[in-house]
């Protein structure tokens, strides 16, 4: 069925419209009433909503980009998060969605975004435009008793949501270990403000782990139900600060049977270590999603460079963000890095899917080769192997 629709940012007055698409495609439901007041509160004026809008202002296609700083490699970097991807059912395969991305991605161009992320309902969709999947990571099921028996000093305390000082830490502590993993989030934005907002009667709670110095080190975000511990979000500044949040779930022992990791674990977490009897562990692999670069002359330029000093060319061919084709040279030096363009014969071929499997350390770079056709190498081997290592990814927010 053809529709002539303009491809344009949304704004107030789209969003009944939009929400009704979003309804359709998603099964939700939400009164028009409770729609107004959302605007009237500005709540949509947070996120950029863009869509395809016939000539009688109904929204046919449309999606949300969630505006986020990302870690890599421990920097920040600006990330557009794609959600609520969704046409109506009557012009799907019209290529709505497909515009729809032109426009989002010179956006990010104009704007200097370096990185984009999304949860898909098909990878073989999204990676026509572009999108690389960052393998997963895992959910675990553990017995509570053997936490008990960790030995740790320090001492845990519950987090009330009025204690601004202590929240503070928290966030610093979460940041510590956010920064370790490429693909999590800052939290230092307007989606996350009521992350740490805990009600007193609430099921949930908060609970932080302090060292024999009194400092915050860990803290984790759980709910009990029934035989079983929920984890909802755990983080920690380094392995004794992870050892003593661990111990104080294990101090559930007799009243909870096991601990369910509802949270994607860091791949720092190994419980085959800690956990001396592995029958009773259980693990559930969890897709992290598909992650783009915008910027790859800003992306290649945050990696974290190898100890020495060296230069490598890396060619990439990016069929959906032409901006991003041409011949990249890296020197690196003193954990710096300095990007040029370059017309030297590249070391490395890429597409903007590989790009960005190597850049967020999805595979080491032998892996790579080994499995990933679009990588095509001229030379320069040892360095790109020091360059292009595998890295800790993790993901636990959803949009």
């Amino acid at each position: 069925m053809a529709c002539n629709a303009a491809v344009r940012r949304l704004n107030n007055n789209d969003m009944i419209s939009f929400q009704r698409l979003q309804h359709i495609a998603f099964s939700g439901s939400s009164s028009e009433e409770s729609i107004r007041e959302r605007i009237e509160k500005g709540e949509y004026s947070r996120d950029e909503y863009w869509g395809a809008v016939d000539g009688a202002g109904n929204v046919q296609s449309g999606m949300v980009i969630y505006q986020y700083l990302q870690y890599l490699d421990g920097h920040k970097a600006s990330m557009a998060g794609v959600g609520g991807v969704a046409s109506l059912p009557e012009i799907r395969r019209t290529g709505f969605i497909r515009k729809i991305f032109q426009n989002v991605f010179a956006d990010c161009r104009e704007r200097g975004t370096v990185l984009s992320y999304l949860y898909p309902f098909s990878h073989a969709y999204y990676k026509q435009f572009g999108y690389a999947n960052c393998g997963f990571a895992f959910t675990y099921t553990l017995p509570t008793g053997a936490a008990r028996k960790i030995e740790t000093a320090g001492s845990v305390c519950e987090f009330k949501k009025d204690e601004t000082e202590i929240k503070n830490k928290l966030s610093k502590v979460y940041e510590a270990h956010a920064s370790r993993h490429n693909l999590m989030l800052c939290h230092d934005t307007v989606h996350f403000e009521n992350f740490f907002e805990i009600e007193h009667l609430s099921p949930v709670h908060i609970y932080y782990w302090k060292n024999e110095a009194d400092e915050i080190r860990s803290w984790v975000k759980y709910k009990k139900d029934g035989d079983k511990i929920f984890v909802e979000y755990i983080a920690w500044e380094d392995h004794e600060a992870m050892m003593g949040i661990l111990q104080f779930l294990g101090m559930f022992e007799g009243a909870a049977g096991s601990i369910c990791m509802n949270v994607k674990c860091s791949p720092e977490f190994l419980p085959e270590l800690i956990w001396t009897d592995l029958y009773h562990i259980s693990s559930e692999r969890k897709c992290l999603g598909m992650a783009r670069i915008m910027d790859a002359k800003a992306a290649l330029g945050m990696m974290r460079a190898p100890c020495g000093e060296g230069k490598f060319t890396v060619r990439v061919t990016d069929k959906y963000a032409d901006w991003n084709s041409g011949t990249y040279s890296v020197e690196f030096g003193g954990g710096q890095s300095r990007v040029s363009i370059s017309s030297a014969e590249p070391d490395v071929d890429v597409t903007e899917e590989a790009l960005a499997q190597l850049v967020f350390g999805v595979f080491d770079f032998a892996t790579a080769e080994k499995y990933i056709k679009d990588i095509k190498v001229g030379g320069n081997r040892e360095t790109l192997s020091k360059v292009f290592v595998k890295k800790q990814l993790l993901l636990n927010d959803y949009f």
